[in-house]
C-alpha cells in the first residue's frame, strides 16, 4: 500500500552521489522546490541488493538492508559506471538496469525527469519479476508558468503529483516489453516544460531473468523507451 511504501520513496536532496566532474558550460539546469534552488546533474541512481528472499517489491522492503545498505550503488550516466554493461550496448545510457545479473536480487533506480514540453505524460514500467514505479515531488525548473490544469487535446490529465504508485508489473515482463499488463502504464500526468518530477522504480527478482526499465510517452505522442538519461534524467 501507499502508506507502507511512503517511508521508502523519498525525496533525496543532498543524498545522491554525483559524478566527480561537472558538465562543461552551459551550466546544468536548476530546480526550485520548497528549499533552496538546486543544481541538477544528468544521471539516474542505480542500486542493487543481492541475496534477498522473495519475488515481490514488498519483499525487498522487508529486508533489513533496505534502503540504506545496497550491495552496489552507481550513477547511470556518470563517469564511474560502464554503460557498456547495459542491455542496449549502443553507447547511450538509459533509465534501464543491466539484465540477467543474478537470482534473488532487488533493484531500485531513481532520478528526476525533466519535462521537455507542456502537456500530459504517461510513464511505463517493464520489470522482471515484480515491479513498481512511483512519482514523487515536482520541482519547478526554468519556467514561471502555472503548473496546474495542463491539458493535451481534449483530455485533461492529473496535476496532483503527491507521492503515488503510478505503474506496476504484477508478475514479470521481458526486457522492454511495455504492454504485457495494463498496470504497466500510468494515467496521464500533467507537467510544464522545464519541470522536474521524481521517478522511483523498483524490481524484485526471484529466479531466472531480471531487468528494469522506464519509458515515457510525451505530449507530442513520441515514445521514449527506455528514457535516455543525458537529455531527460537528472540528480540533485
Amino acid at each position: 500500500t501507499a502508506n507502507e511504501w511512503q517511508e521508502y520513496v523519498v525525496c533525496f536532496e543532498g543524498a545522491l552521489p554525483v559524478p566527480d566532474e561537472q558538465p562543461p558550460p552551459p551550466p546544468p539546469p536548476t530546480a526550485a522546490g520548497a528549499g533552496p534552488v538546486r543544481q541538477m546533474t544528468s544521471g539516474v541512481l542505480y542500486e542493487l541488493w543481492r541475496d534477498v528472499e522473495g519475488s515481490t517489491v514488498p519483499d525487498l522492503g522487508a529486508s533489513d538492508r533496505f534502503p540504506d545498505h545496497p550491495s552496489e550503488r552507481h550513477v547511470v550516466g556518470g563517469d564511474e559506471f560502464d554503460i557498456n554493461t547495459l542491455v542496449q550496448g549502443d553507447g547511450v545510457a538509459y533509465f534501464e538496469s543491466p539484465t540477467d545479473i543474478a537470482d534473488h536480487i532487488g533493484t531500485r533506480m531513481r532520478g528526476y525527469f525533466r519535462a521537455p514540453e507542456d502537456g500530459c505524460y504517461s510513464f511505463v514500467l517493464a520489470t522482471d519479476d515484480d515491479g513498481e514505479l512511483w512519482v514523487g515531488d515536482v520541482l519547478d525548473g526554468d519556467t514561471s508558468k502555472d503548473p496546474h490544469s495542463v491539458s493535451a487535446g481534449d483530455d485533461t490529465c492529473d496535476d496532483d503529483l503527491a507521492l503515488a504508485l503510478v505503474a506496476s508489473v504484477p508478475g514479470w515482463a521481458p526486457p522492454r516489453a511495455w504492454d504485457r499488463f495494463p498496470e504497466q502504464v500510468s494515467s496521464p500526468i500533467a507537467l510544464r516544460r522545464g519541470q522536474f518530477v521524481l521517478l522511483d522504480a523498483f524490481a524484485k527478482e526471484w529466479e531466472g531473468g531480471d531487468s528494469l526499465a522506464v519509458a515515457v510517452t510525451l505530449p507530442s505522442g513520441q515514445f521514449l523507451g527506455p528514457i535516455p538519461v543525458s537529455e531527460y534524467m537528472f540528480l540533485d
